[in-house]
């Protein structure tokens, strides 16, 4: 026989003024995409709403919406802003090098 894990959903609870924070990282122009939607997760888990309608409504999958429930559940909301290990663009250049010919080019163009 299969054993089938229930389909619960994590509750968050939030005070108002946490709740007010998330509304204003979201609608923010400056807030990073990846922030923003983290943040939409919440909100609409917050208002009741299950994972797969969450997963839905966002085009993310449910697993997504799970991880971001437990994480700010776990460790509050300043959590939507963390970046985990090994993601994103790496850079291509050392700093130090970039400044280096920057310099090098500008001081060419002055010198002609």
């Amino acid at each position: 026989m299969l054993a089938v894990m229930p389909n619960t959903s994590l509750s968050i609870e939030l005070q108002p003024a946490e709740r007010t924070q998330l509304e204003k990282w979201e609608s923010s122009h400056g807030t990073p995409q990846q922030v923003a939607l983290r943040c939409r997760i919440i909100l609409r888990a917050v208002a009741g709403q299950q994972n797969v309608a969450i997963a839905e409504e966002l085009g993310v999958s449910r697993p997504t919406v799970l991880l971001w429930r437990k994480r700010v559940r776990e460790q509050g909301i300043g959590e939507v802003w963390e970046i985990a290990p090994g993601r994103g663009r790496k850079p291509q250049y050392d700093q130090a090098k970039r400044a280096g010919s920057w310099r090098r080019r500008s001081m060419s163009a002055r010198t002609r």
